[in-house]
């Protein structure tokens, strides 16, 4: 059994080694948002919105405004609902409830996770 695991340890640390080797590729992605002036005080406006699947609610009651000049960070465990929201908010999807308004002048862009086009 020691002789098996000193092997495994030693074949552990060869893999390491030649990972350690491999050249590493950093890629860098640019994303330029121009940012125009709107007259709006509020760029976005959500209330009570909500999607469901079926008998399966993905999320429901989410209400908040984004102000003029703000950002939006959107955070979640994975199959929280985070992709639906967004293809909500760029009318891929239609909401089951709720309803949401971006400023008229807002330009919407969106960017897929499956990157589609």
């Amino acid at each position: 059994m020691r002789q098996a695991k000193a092997i495994e340890k030693r074949i552990e640390l060869s893999i390491e080694r030649e990972e350690a080797k491999k050249p590493v590729i950093e890629k860098v992605r640019k994303v330029i948002l121009n940012s125009i002036s709107l007259k709006n005080k509020t760029v976005l406006e959500v209330k009570n919105l909500g999607k469901m699947y079926g008998d399966t609610i993905v999320f429901s009651g989410l209400s908040f405004q984004v102000p003029n000049g703000a950002r939006l960070a959107v955070r979640g465990k994975n199959g929280c609902g985070k992709t639906t929201l967004l293809e909500i908010l760029t009318a891929r999807l239609k909401a089951s409830i709720g309803s949401f308004r971006w400023a008229a002048q807002a330009d919407i862009g969106y960017f897929s996770q499956e990157q589609e086009t």
